[in-house]
């Protein structure tokens, strides 16, 4: 790499970088019109163009060279740098563009990725661009969602999405139910609204599988009568949480599988485990269609009575699951003699 020094060249013959990671410039007005009164202040960085002579690609200044076109400016100091690899070239656009305050919350999480994509590590995209290293687990995070999706959803009128948002979105661990969800949501409330849901849900899924990891850590076979004992013994644990009114959700209780399956089969039994209201998804109904599909809102429900939301997981909490430890011993003991 070589840098020629500084030279004035026409702005006719100075084009943006086609792979320059900041895609939106932003309102250049107020850059144009002190570049109007004081002229360039800053010098761009630029490289040759290759097979046309003359001609000459940004790499730092892409803003500059823009405000200073739309001000009439036709020429502007440049740092002339040859032997640039492509590596280098990205690095340096990214590094310049990470410093910068008006990146939105995408942008910054691109350029991360794309920084981590040209082998750099978390400890030295913070040590170049001054952001802590949780920051940027953030952003990458972020760069994992759906990138068309995002975008529109950014550029929707009323849809603010927050960096609050993105972090409930970010703790559920599978990529394709973040995508949905942010496809899905009509407003951040709505977005954070399906997050928590999705969290709560991939919080039963985990103890589901703790429950089973249970069974193989004992040696059971999943379909085998200590299998059905245990699962019985979970019915009877979360008995006392579900929600009672005419008692037809308690009585639906039943194990499936063999044991592998515990199921509350009535029609409400979805979103009185959720705790939250669910209408019908094109009429906002409670009440839909046989085949209709629902969707859960953010209007949490009121029990009559005994029981409360997500019984299995508060009955594993409360100590269910040392009792089903003790169920599970107690009936290999059964059998071993």
């Amino acid at each position: 790499m070589e840098v020629k020094g500084i030279v004035t060249i026409g702005l006719e013959h100075i084009h943006p970088h086609p792979d320059n990671p900041r895609k939106d410039l932003g309102d250049l007005t107020e850059l144009a019109e002190s570049i109007k009164k004081n002229g360039i202040m800053q010098n761009l960085t630029v490289i040759p163009k290759e097979g046309e002579p003359g001609e000459y690609i940004t790499i730092i200044g892409h803003r500059r060279s823009a405000a200073a076109k739309l001000a009439g400016v036709t020429e502007a100091p440049c740092r002339v740098v040859e032997g640039m690899t492509d590596k280098e070239q990205m690095s340096t656009m990214l590094e310049e563009n990470m410093q910068r305050n008006d990146l939105t919350i995408w942008e910054q999480a691109q350029g991360f990725q794309m920084m981590l994509d040209l082998g750099e590590t978390e400890d030295t995209i913070a040590e170049k661009t001054g952001f802590s290293k949780k920051t940027i687990r953030h952003r990458l995070n972020i760069a994992k969602l759906d990138s068309k999706t995002l975008m529109e959803k950014e550029r929707q009128d009323g849809y603010q999405l927050s960096l609050t948002d993105l972090y409930e979105l970010e703790k559920i661990k599978d990529v394709k139910t973040r995508d949905k969800i942010l496809k899905d949501s009509t407003d951040s409330r709505d977005l954070a609204r399906r997050a928590i849901n999705a969290q709560k849900e991939q919080k039963r899924q985990e103890n589901m599988k703790l429950y089973v990891a249970m069974m193989k850590k004992l040696g059971l076979d999943q379909r085998g009568e200590v299998q059905k004992a245990i699962a019985k013994e979970a019915l009877i644990q979360c008995e006392p949480l579900v929600p009672i009114d005419t008692g037809i959700l308690k009585q639906s209780g039943h194990i499936e599988n063999d044991g592998e399956l515990i199921v509350w089969n009535q029609p409400y039994a979805k979103f009185q485990y959720y705790g939250m209201l669910m209408v019908d998804e094109v009429t906002e109904s409670p009440w839909s269609k046989k085949d209709g599909k629902k969707k859960l809102t953010d209007t949490p429900l009121k029990y009559h009575g005994q029981g409360e939301s997500h019984w299995f997981d508060k009955a594993m909490q409360n100590g269910g699951r040392e009792k089903l430890i003790e169920v599970a011993r107690e009936e290999v003991r059964k059998r071993s003699t």
